[in-house]
């Protein structure tokens, strides 16, 4: 697995939205509100639904803030949908606790027959995660020099915290500071041990997988606490960093530093899917061992470095070539199985866009950390995706959406979220998907509240 993701709890508030969600919306507004949404963004579908939220609020005398769909159950008439499909398909669905840091949250009910898809349309489903798998590939390239930006600041912090000159010297003090965001635990991806140079090389030549792992580390158990502790120098985080990205790194930082939002994980607003993640999804193998990951060395399609493929081999896989060699990282996919009756599961599944492992926790953590360094939302995106992806830790949806809160906005929330995924355009997208986007072969459909819209 990536890392021990969690997301900050938080107390909803009343619901807002209902019905049940493959009906759309009637009558001359619902069409015009439908044309607003389809096909844009994240921010648009935000701004177009605002009007109808705060209508809905004031006759029902509920709070304005919208609920995420993550921390709600599904509606009866959705679960009866989730019952009926089960039952078509030939599955069944069973109890899987629920819990968050330990407390329990109730039950939800997962599939428990993993090689039959709950996706309302499996065709679109299975061409989406072929041109996912070419995305991430790509990704894990492009990703690169986002990756290069976070870790050449987390260099500079460190030397000055530490009072050293060159990355390259052995100090007991850079050394016990490269400890706490190495591990020597195959389990998690992108890990390299916690040799010395090892730990140098991640920060300074690794691969995008390598640097987000270590990055993730760095600013849970390296920034945050220092900046709790009023010993952070931020002034090196931030050189270079323009005007305005500087003034909301310094927000953030502030944030950080209070413990406002939950820090570390910082939440943006309430909005954020990843409020309800631990409402989505239980422990697949529930009190034993995570299954180990289902890729080896070559069929992850994206390259190891050296110090990663030696710890992912292991003393019983010494010698054995990539295609040889199994994985032995806790892939999200495998890890976590999808709670069908929370109302975003069952959304994202009348999509039948892939999911794996909820809303990505991992994602909110490095975006937070992207803002606090200056980075370009989209930039950290991309590299969480690079990250991410081959790894088969979340799917597209799960990254998108708990990017966006941050200023990622191109998010679409139905079928055309493959159509707009900066920085690549339209053509190399479609390429992803063999010369098609899978909408186009299997019909559009989009989320409005929380309904599922075809136009």
């Amino acid at each position: 697995m990536s890392s021990h993701e969690t997301a900050a709890a938080i107390t909803p508030a009343p619901s807002i939205t209902s019905g049940t969600p493959t009906q759309s919306p009637s009558g001359a507004g619902a069409v015009q509100l439908k044309a607003a949404l389809h096909g844009q963004g994240y921010a648009a579908q935000s701004a177009a639904l605002a009007p109808r939220v705060q209508k809905k609020a004031a006759t029902t005398g509920a709070a304005v803030q919208r609920v995420p769909n993550s921390s709600q159950s599904a509606t009866p008439e959705q679960q009866a949908i989730v019952d009926q499909r089960a039952t078509d398909r030939g599955t069944t669905l069973g109890d899987r606790a629920l819990t968050e840091r330990g407390a329990s949250l109730g039950t939800g009910q997962v599939n428990e027959n993993e090689a039959v898809s709950m996706a309302e349309n499996v065709d679109f489903e299975k061409d989406a995660l072929a041109l996912e798998k070419n995305l991430g590939v790509s990704a894990y390239s492009r990703g690169q020099g986002p990756a290069d930006a976070m870790t050449t600041k987390a260099r500079d912090y460190l030397l000055t915290k530490v009072g050293g000159t060159e990355w390259k010297a052995s100090t007991a003090a850079l050394e016990a500071q490269l400890k706490l965001i190495g591990s020597d635990n195959a389990a998690w991806s992108g890990s390299v041990g916690l040799g010395f140079q090892n730990l140098l090389d991640a920060l300074n030549t690794g691969n995008v997988g390598v640097k987000m792992c270590h990055m993730e580390n760095f600013y849970t158990k390296i920034l945050v606490p220092d900046l709790k502790a009023d010993i952070a120098p931020i002034d090196d985080l931030l050189k270079g960093v323009e005007p305005v990205k500087k003034a909301q790194a310094e927000e953030k930082l502030n944030a950080l530093k209070t413990g406002h939002g939950g820090a570390p994980f910082a939440i943006p607003n309430a909005n954020s899917e990843v409020h309800g993640q631990s409402h989505t999804r239980g422990e697949q193998n529930e009190g034993g061992p995570s299954a180990p990951s289902t890729q080896t060395g070559a069929s992850i399609g994206v390259p190891l470095d050296p110090a990663e493929f030696a710890l992912q081999q292991g003393a019983d896989q010494a010698g054995k070539t990539a295609a040889e060699t199994k994985m032995r990282w806790e892939e999200g996919a495998q890890k976590w199985a999808l709670n069908e009756k929370n109302k975003w599961v069952f959304l994202m599944r009348e999509l039948s866009v892939p999911l794996m492992a909820g809303p990505s926790g991992t994602t909110n953590k490095l975006m937070n950390l992207g803002t606090a360094l200056g980075m370009d939302p989209y930039e950290t995106r991309l590299a969480c995706m690079g990250y991410l992806m081959p790894a088969r830790h979340h799917s597209l949806v799960e990254i998108m959406a708990a990017a966006a809160p941050h200023g990622a906005s191109d998010f679409i929330v139905g079928r055309q979220m493959y159509t707009s995924i900066k920085p690549w355009g339209p053509g190399d997208l479609k390429g992803f998907g063999g010369g098609k986007f899978p909408h186009e072969t299997h019909g559009d459909r989009h989320v409005v509240g929380d309904q599922v819209v075809t136009p």
